[in-house]
């Protein structure tokens, strides 16, 4: 039997679960393999949540305001994108802003993913960045390494092994538009 809606009542649908993602770059190669990465992350996900995307420069994250600016959207982001070209490359001021907000955080639930972009499609374990690796623990987040070089040949641009973080496993809800924020400090 067919719901029946009185009139004047408005029958609301639930919205999807929402995917905060705060993306920190070094450089403009490394914005754009982000962009591709959260690209094929809406194309792969789309259809089981919306996405909203922050994106934060590293060069602006000395700055007092948008350095409190990105802190606040890594607080409660569900997954933390840091991409850079080498382990190496993490600045000595990115590590500090870490520092500044990161005891602060109380969801546990999330990813820390690094994307390191222009390298080769296996990372050597000892490329892997052990203060990030740290992050993660610290902020109880999985810890999920990447290469640019493997995230091409299966249809989406990812790896088979990507999942969805913990905290967004949920039964699959009608699919309402992507919500693309796109607010953050990009170059």
């Amino acid at each position: 039997m067919a719901s029946h809606i009185p009139c004047g009542e408005t029958e609301f649908w639930p919205k999807p679960e929402v995917c905060t993602v705060v993306v920190l770059y070094a450089d403009s190669t490394t914005r754009d393999a982000a962009v591709d990465l959260c690209d094929n992350l809406a194309k792969k996900f789309g259809g089981e949540m919306d996405f909203e995307f922050t994106w934060w420069g590293f060069k602006y994250l000395n700055d007092e305001e948008i350095g409190r600016q990105a802190a606040s959207a890594a607080l409660t982001a569900d997954l933390i994108l840091v991409s850079i070209r080498r382990a190496e490359d993490l600045p000595l001021e990115v590590k500090a802003w870490f520092e500044k907000w990161l005891s602060e955080r109380e969801s546990s639930e999330g990813a820390l993913v690094v994307l390191q972009a222009g390298t080769e499609p296996e990372i050597p374990a000892q490329s892997r960045d052990p203060y990030l690796q740290l992050v993660a623990l610290r902020a109880r987040l999985d810890y999920l390494p990447l290469s640019e070089g493997n995230l091409n040949g299966n249809g989406n641009g990812l790896p088979e092994s990507v999942t969805l973080p913990r905290i967004m496993e949920f039964d699959v809800r009608p699919k309402q538009e992507d919500h693309y924020t796109g607010w953050g400090i990009n170059d």
